[in-house]
């Protein structure tokens, strides 16, 4: 009768060892998955930082340009019509 006993409680064991392994099994599937989705959403916004940072770069840059004091005499003259005080302004009467 002991031995009987002693063979239930060895099954019992055995049957909570494996309800266990199967559980974590379970938790470190659903977690790698987990884990590869991050990993591809960290990987894209990473991708997208790149490319705001290279645009940002750019923005700087054309910022730069445009408030240079050649660039705003350039629009000034060419756009606006607008002269220096001390230059003097010739017209073409023939129209060309």
């Amino acid at each position: 009768m002991r031995k009987r006993k002693l063979k239930k409680k060895l099954s019992l064991n055995k049957l909570i060892a494996l309800v266990f392994l199967c559980a974590a099994a379970v938790i470190l599937i659903k977690q790698q998955g987990e884990i590869n989705y991050y990993n591809k959403k960290i990987s894209k916004l990473k991708s997208d930082i790149k490319t705001e940072e290279k645009l940002s770069k750019e923005l700087e840059e054309k910022s730069a340009i445009y408030s240079s004091d050649y660039y705003i005499e350039k629009i000034a003259r060419d756009e606006l019509g607008l002269v220096m005080p001390d230059e003097k302004v010739f017209i073409d009467a023939n129209g060309n």
